[in-house]
């Protein structure tokens, strides 16, 4: 009985059954450039944001300091931006 009521909500969701089965992680990388050796702080959009902290999505940012000076480049990765918000691995500041 339980198996048919599943089968009736599936038929009467309106979403595809392609759209039901389990989604895999997508995995992005954002890219945020600097030409100093030791600037921290950095633009991102709100649009960026939203997308990051969509369910489903691991939004990696790369950020390379000393762009233009081979010597000097230098790269960290924070690795899932949602996460690391939530884990205070990083923070947001707004400027106005």
């Amino acid at each position: 009985r339980m198996k048919e009521r599943e089968k009736e909500r599936e038929r009467n969701s309106g979403v595809p059954p392609i759209a039901r089965a389990k989604l895999s992680t997508a995995e992005y990388i954002e890219v945020k450039t600097t030409t100093s050796t030791d600037r921290n702080v950095f633009e991102l959009s709100l649009a960026e944001l939203e997308f990051a902290l969509r369910p489903g999505i691991r939004y990696h940012i790369y950020r390379v300091f000393g762009a233009g000076t081979p010597s000097k480049t230098r790269v960290i990765i924070l690795r899932d931006l949602a996460t690391s918000l939530r884990e205070n691995r990083a923070q947001l500041c707004l400027a106005v």
